[in-house]
């Protein structure tokens, strides 16, 4: 056996151990407030039994958990919550823009039965649009004179105009969402993003996972918190 294989079985072998021992750590309901997760002082409203990511188009991180499809590496192994997708900005360019062509697309999944751990939803293909801008295609469409520019990637990717999302804006469901997600840009304050946050309430440390299947057990026993 060559060296190579040699160090990339330890690893994995490594990685099993520590991914056991944290499980029995879970199983045994030790998780530390404030060492793996937060009580969000200013918890998501109606969000029992779910996952919501936080995101920035502009983040890197975001960018890497979204090719690998976190979300939906999730949804196939605790396949019975729901998964959602907030966009922040920290109110820099098109936030307000943003968050309503984001919360369409929220709108029209969960009447189709779909969240963002779908890749054929429209939030996953909208984020997908608004990631390859930024990181494949190098495009900085955040000034003022792009603006059209900007909102015809998302207005595309939803199939819909200016003047229908601006009819949906002034819904009371688009107007109750848009709040929720000014509570998205208070999680994303407390570690930068993604932030991966539980039942709208419970916050997951970004150091205390290092794998999908520690972030599973993480969840599972957050799930089980009041």
């Amino acid at each position: 056996m060559c060296i190579l294989q040699t160090k990339i079985i330890m690893r994995g072998l490594l990685l099993s151990i520590a991914m056991l021992g944290f499980a029995a750590l879970a199983e045994a309901g030790t998780l530390e407030e404030g060492k793996d997760y937060i009580v969000l002082k200013t918890p998501i409203p109606n969000a029992k039994n779910t996952l919501i990511e936080v995101i920035s188009y502009r983040c890197i991180h975001c960018y890497n958990h979204h090719r690998i499809k976190t979300l939906e590496q999730l949804k196939t192994k605790i396949p019975n919550i729901a998964y959602y997708l907030f966009h922040t900005n920290w109110g820099q360019g098109y936030h307000q823009e943003l968050n309503a062509l984001f919360a369409y697309a929220h709108v029209h999944d969960s009447k189709e039965g779909k969240d963002a751990s779908d890749k054929t939803s429209l939030t996953s293909q909208l984020a997908t649009a608004y990631f390859q801008s930024y990181f494949e295609k190098r495009e900085n469409l955040e000034e003022d004179k792009k603006h059209e520019q900007f909102m015809k990637i998302g207005l595309d990717t939803l199939k819909i105009s200016q003047a229908e999302l601006d009819s949906f804006v002034a819904t009371k469901e688009a107007q109750e969402l848009l709040k929720d997600y000014q509570v998205g840009d208070e999680i994303a304050k407390n570690y930068g993003t993604p932030a991966f946050v539980v039942n709208g309430k419970y916050q997951i440390h970004p150091g205390a996972f290092d794998s999908i299947d520690v972030l599973v057990v993480i969840i599972e026993e957050l799930l089980k918190k009041p």
